[in-house]
């Protein structure tokens, strides 16, 4: 039963994700509305709203087809500009930005929906038109709705345009991606707090367990804890959890440790509850956001673009999100509810290895500029001097500093900017 609702459960998340399953299940409202107006035009309700919509004078066949034709030549023409323009932005926000923003653009609902309205409103015209004719009458009510979704499209488009323009500005990129993060540390939090939490450590032997594989390649995005806690409950074993979230999984490696054997099912329900996709997500992974800030500000960086001012926005976006994180706390542990022996042991991501990731190629590529490197500094200042930090994270942010503060050193010329590169790095 777990597998079903597990598959059913990763499709639904895959089909909301395509661009093509809002507007075509917009279109198919509006195909559905425009077969029931045909079906439905010799009821009594639909003839007496003919009559009180006679004075428009819309029941004459050739006024009819002329104002659906011309709605319908119309409808058409925006959607090809709109894809013209969607693809003009899409086209300016990989150059300049970053080529991995795309999915968050092209994702947008209010961009879909507007899509939607178009081909639906199109599909409506055409079923309309079809039916228009001497022996097949039409209620005046599907004209009048022609007319009005014709109307509403010029407004959508107007609202199109605005959207669009602004959504590729890069201070709007950056609130969005920064939003969004910080949503999904929020949410990874509250997710946390609903579990039954231990630092029991795992026990000796653990290597010596079953040992289940990957069923594919992937990103580690997390996992259904309550559904893992379940099993190891009904199957009284414990679980070790090999990757850290967000890591790369291979086909075939290792990815949980079982107390004892279990059967081919338990397996499958097992490595079911694991979420495992090629598409990295921020809504499943927050890391991912914090990323996707660190590569606009390499590229905003690059010779081709030199915009420091969008690197400095970067770092004040990145370093209230790392703040976040820190502050965020992953268990080692999760315990059963109701068998004191199922635990599941998580992997927790090692704090050295997300500063890595984040932050050196912030060193490599913007300590040529002394401005950003002053705005990095003081970032990893700042984290250092958390007061919540455990001895050994604050360890590995201090050694971060000591690393940006040597490579600003080393490219930068000027002596009085090496000096304030210093007395930043000291503190001061």
């Amino acid at each position: 039963m777990i597998r079903p609702l597990k598959t059913t459960r990763r499709l639904w998340r895959g089909l909301k994700t395509r661009l093509w399953f809002t507007p075509s299940v917009i279109a198919l409202g509006f195909l559905l509305l425009s077969i029931a107006l045909i079906r439905l035009r010799y009821t009594d309700m639909l003839q007496e709203l003919d009559k009180q919509l006679s004075f428009l004078a819309l029941a004459n066949q050739e006024t009819a087809r002329s104002i659906v034709t011309t709605l319908t030549g119309g409808l058409i023409s925006l959607v090809v500009f709109s894809f013209s323009m969607v693809m003009v932005v899409l086209n300016q926000a990989s150059s300049q930005f970053s080529p991995r923003l795309l999915p968050g653009l092209i994702s947008k609902q209010e961009h879909q929906r507007i899509l939607g309205f178009y081909l639906g409103a199109i599909i409506y015209n055409l079923m309309v038109l079809a039916r228009i004719g001497p022996k097949d009458q039409l209620p005046i009510i599907s004209v009048v709705l022609a007319i009005l979704f014709g109307l509403l499209g010029l407004g959508l488009f107007i609202y199109f345009i605005h959207s669009i323009s602004n959504s590729v500005r890069i201070d709007a990129i950056l609130h969005d991606l920064y939003q969004r993060t910080k949503n999904s540390l929020a949410d990874t939090q509250k997710r946390l707090s609903k579990t039954r939490q231990t630092d029991k450590e795992p026990p000796q032997g653990i290597e010596n367990w079953q040992g289940l594989a990957s069923p594919r390649s992937g990103y580690f995005l997390g996992l259904e804890a309550d559904t893992l806690l379940k099993i190891t409950e009904q199957e009284h074993i414990s679980v070790a959890v090999v990757p850290h979230q967000g890591a790369f999984i291979l086909q075939g490696k290792e990815v949980l440790k079982v107390s004892q054997e279990v059967s081919d099912e338990v397996s499958e329900d097992l490595l079911a509850a694991l979420r495992i996709d090629v598409n990295e997500s921020i809504e499943e992974d927050y890391l991912h956001g914090m990323h996707q800030l660190v590569e606009i500000a390499v590229k905003a960086m690059s010779p081709g673009i030199n915009d420091p001012a969008t690197a400095l926005n970067v770092l004040d976006f990145l370093t209230a999100l790392f703040e976040q994180y820190l502050k965020l706390y992953e268990p080692l542990c999760l315990v059963g509810s109701d068998n004191a022996n199922a635990y599941v042991w998580l992997q927790p991501r090692p704090l050295d290895e997300v500063v890595f990731m984040l932050f050196a190629p912030l060193r490599a590529y913007v300590t040529q500029d002394v401005v950003v490197s002053r705005k990095l500094l003081r970032s990893l200042l700042h984290l250092s001097h958390l007061p919540e930090l455990s001895d050994r994270d604050r360890e590995v942010l201090e050694q971060e500093l000591a690393k940006a503060k040597a490579d600003a050193l080393t490219r930068l010329s000027n002596e009085q900017d090496r000096l304030l590169i210093k007395k930043i790095s000291e503190g001061h």
